[in-house]
């Protein structure tokens, strides 16, 4: 059967997929204007400025897979782009999949990797300088994961897959398949933030390092969220770090395709597995 990717999540719950092998017409070192993404919605996060576009990586540090890389310190890297469908108001649970590393060495006290325009309707990831700590925030209600609670192997400059956000209605950050955050209350969140960015967002809290996808999903079913983590681990080689009864540890999921006029069927005759 073929490899699931997020796109077999539709493109109504996978809401823009940000992938850097999308961006393979690039040289090595070259600026990224525009990033689009490839579920289907073709959103596109752009930056405009000379001065903030980050960088195309075609060999980075996350399993030698093409990255694009952000340098906060310097220059408050950004890519903007807007999708209606991650308003969820209240009710709604709004998380986003980030695979990549960031590692603040610099002066600066913290580091983003994104949040929307509007913090207080928007979640947010972000990260302490040195890696000591990652906070993930859905509005005003926030927790903070040190880096003891990491896995081993998976802290400083190290690669990793963060899924994050609000999901029943409480904060959610699943770091590598393992639910590390509180799961605060976080149901009295308006989150009708349209507007995002990836990596330095909106604020002087610069993103430094690379990132090889970015997932956001609107409303998924945690078998779904699971699927993403399994995807992740295994296209970049976390599998060794998902934890021992996750229903992807020992396999990637799949997909098979059906033909034929049947209830069963969803996608115009596709199950997935």
């Amino acid at each position: 059967m073929p490899d699931w990717t997020p796109t077999n999540l539709g493109k109504s719950t996978c809401v823009a997929w940000f992938t850097a092998d999308s961006l393979s017409s690039l040289s090595d070192g070259d600026s990224v204007a525009t990033w689009t993404s490839t579920e289907g919605n073709s959103i596109s996060a752009t930056q405009a400025a000379a001065s903030a576009k980050p960088t195309y990586v075609a060999s980075s540090t996350i399993s030698s897979k093409p990255a694009v890389q952000f340098d906060g310190a310097a220059r408050f890297d950004q890519l903007n782009f807007t999708a209606s469908a991650l308003n969820v108001g209240t009710s709604g649970a709004c998380v986003c999949c980030f695979i990549g590393n960031a590692n603040d060495g610099s002066a600066l006290n913290f580091g983003t990797l994104t949040r929307g325009q509007n913090g207080s309707k928007s979640i947010q990831l972000l990260y302490q300088n040195g890696d000591a700590g990652i906070q993930i925030s859905v509005g005003s209600v926030s927790d903070v994961i040190s880096n003891s609670d990491f896995p081993s192997g998976t802290t400083g400059t190290a690669y990793r897959s963060l899924v994050f956000g609000r999901h029943s209605g409480k904060l959610m950050m699943r770091y590598i398949g393992d639910e590390l955050s509180d799961e605060a209350d976080a149901s009295s969140i308006d989150l009708d933030q349209t507007q995002y960015a990836i990596g330095s967002a909106f604020f002087s809290g610069g993103c430094e390092g690379e990132i090889a996808e970015m997932v956001y999903m609107a409303n998924p079913t945690l078998s779904q969220i699971q699927k993403v983590e399994g995807y992740a681990a295994h296209k970049y080689s976390l599998t060794g770090s998902l934890p021992s009864d996750h229903p992807y540890k020992s396999a990637a999921p799949k997909f098979r395709v059906q033909y034929g006029m049947s209830s069963g069927l969803i996608d115009g005759g596709l199950i997935q597995a």
